[in-house]
């Protein structure tokens, strides 16, 4: 399966470790940020038990640099992308049809064993399954034990006691009470069950509608990122870490350098200063000597620097695509154990 760098985050996992906290950040690339939780420069605040998480631009740390990835077992990716389609496409029109076929099917059942009335208006109903309406003053204890007539006893005793003989209790056999449909309308002054579902509808329609607009303009925000000429590129061993724009701005793959330090003997997060500079970058353009320098004192030899001029450069999107597919290799060239 192949997944994106921008979903790096959630098709990986890595070992946890109970000394550092994770912070999840939505940076350039989409990284997610681990913070100590005893960092010295601040610039928001979170809390936890036995004290403040603090978080700043200095001490943000990616996945990449904190511990080794490894993919993820097929049934946890499975789980996300279930849950990623559920969030990108909410209230589909496949979900509208379901809504309204389950909400026909439960609007035509006769299921009320009874029902609590006070001068003509519903006010608690108790159905066969046991599931009951109650007003506030007279909800049903939770006791799993209480069988439907149970509960039908204990609203009769509560109820006469609250509106005295202005109570009255219509008790039907299994399959013989008005329909929930029928019932809903009494329950709501009147208001059809048929015009309540249409509005769920129209209301999950309008939902969609806005959810769409969102997504293509994701896309559109996405192409345009994409589409921005690199005019520097960064390797190591051949391997495309590291990229700088026209205006200064630097995008790093964390896994990638990580992979790199490690291979070289060093630290994973041996080239953490990286991470402060892609977030600052986005205000303070970077100079591309200083990259340079960076990773030659590191890497020394390893490290090829391409640049390029206006016009015959990649992509932010094509070096992206290239590092997703270096990553897919490393992940399918290691022993993997689900």
């Amino acid at each position: 399966m192949h997944i994106s760098n921008s979903h790096i985050p959630y098709a990986y996992t890595r070992k946890y470790s109970p000394q550092q906290e994770t912070v999840t950040t939505n940076t350039e690339n989409n990284a997610t940020a681990t913070a100590k939780t005893t960092a010295p420069e601040t610039d928001s605040t979170s809390t936890r038990e036995g004290g403040p998480i603090r978080i700043g631009v200095d001490n943000f740390k990616p996945l990449g640099f904190f511990a080794p990835l490894q993919k993820a077992p097929k049934e946890l990716m499975e789980r996300f992308e279930q849950q990623r389609l559920k969030m990108a496409y909410p209230n589909s029109p496949a979900h509208q049809a379901e809504t309204l076929r389950h909400a026909n099917e439960y609007g035509g059942k006769r299921e009320t064993i009874a029902v609590f009335s006070v001068k003509g208006r519903l006010i608690a109903r108790v159905d066969a399954s046991g599931g009951a309406t109650t007003p506030m003053a007279a909800r049903i204890p939770n006791d799993p034990n209480m069988k439907p007539q149970d509960k039908v006893e204990f609203l009769e005793k509560r109820l006469s006691a609250m509106y005295g003989k202005g109570l009255v209790v219509d008790k039907y056999q299994p399959g013989q009470s008005p329909t929930n449909a029928e019932l809903f309308s009494k329950f709501n002054f009147g208001k059809s069950y048929a015009q309540h579902i249409q509005d769920q509808l129209e209301s999950m329609r309008g939902e969609y509608a806005a959810a769409q607009y969102r997504k293509e303009q994701y896309e559109h925000e996405q192409e345009q990122r994409n589409s921005i000429e690199q005019r520097q590129v960064f390797k190591l061993n051949g391997i495309e870490v590291a990229s700088i724009d026209d205006d200064g701005k630097l995008r790093i793959h964390a896994p990638l350098i990580g992979n790199a330090s490690v291979q070289h003997g060093l630290p994973r997060d041996a080239m953490q200063p990286l991470a402060t500079m892609e977030l600052r970058s986005f205000n303070n353009p970077v100079n591309g000597d200083g990259i340079t320098k960076l990773f030659r004192d590191k890497f020394g030899d390893a490290l090829t620097v391409e640049k390029f001029t206006q016009g015959n450069g990649p992509t932010l999107g094509e070096i992206r695509e290239a590092q997703s597919r270096h990553l897919d290799n490393y992940l399918d060239s290691i022993n993997v154990t689900a």
